[in-house]
This record gives C-alpha cells, sequence and structure tokens, in this order.
C-alpha cells in the first residue's frame, strides 16, 4: 500500500485530501500542530488505523511515496499578520520536502 504524505495537514485542503485517501491509502500528516490536528482527526472521525500525525521535524526523515504540499495561510488575519515572513515559511517547508525527497529518491 502507498504511503502518501500531506503537508500542511491542518488546512481545509490537507484535511479534505486526508479524508478522501485514507479510504485507500496510508496517509502521513505533517502539520506545525501535530497535537491540534490529532484533535481535528478524531472530530472528523478519520480512520486513525491509516493515518499518522507528525511534526515538521519529522517530514526530512521519513519516507513515503508521494508528497502533496498544502500548506499556505487560510486565515486572512493570519496572512496579514505574517505578511513579511511567508516567504521564509514558504521556502522552510520546501526546503524540508525537498530534503527528504533527496534522501528517498525513489
Amino acid at each position: 500500500m502507498k504511503d502518501i504524505a500531506i503537508v500542511g495537514a491542518t488546512g481545509q485542503i490537507g484535511k479534505s485530501l486526508a479524508l478522501k485517501l485514507a479510504v485507500r491509502y496510508n496517509i502521513l500528516l505533517f502539520s506545525r500542530k501535530p497535537d491540534k490536528l490529532d484533535s481535528i482527526l478524531t472530530h472528523m472521525g478519520l480512520p486513525k488505523a491509516r493515518i499518522s500525525v507528525l511534526g515538521y521535524d519529522k517530514l526530512s526523515y521519513t519516507k513515503f511515496d508521494m508528497v502533496i504540499n498544502a500548506a499556505g495561510f487560510g486565515d486572512p488575519g493570519l496572512l496579514r499578520e505574517l505578511e513579511n515572513e511567508i516567504g521564509r515559511i514558504t521556502e522552510r517547508i520546501d526546503r524540508l520536502i525537498l530534503s527528504s525527497m533527496t534522501k528517498s529518491p525513489d
């Protein structure tokens, strides 16, 4: 069975993808706030047997078959607040993904 990583899993896109994909795949959800995500999953009724919740710190050494980057800022207030940091945050996430892919090119 394939392992699919979803980065930015606390957002609406990440959660929706997890809900659909967990029916057929093992899902690795990466989030800046894994504790928050775990409670969200319980509330949504997602099949925890096929879902792992991990922090971004685990991304660079976790193996997976495919990655979906759903990281972003859906909250307009947060977007305004972090306006000057968005590029830096996005670059950090992209580098973590690329690091993981470099270690496991298959």
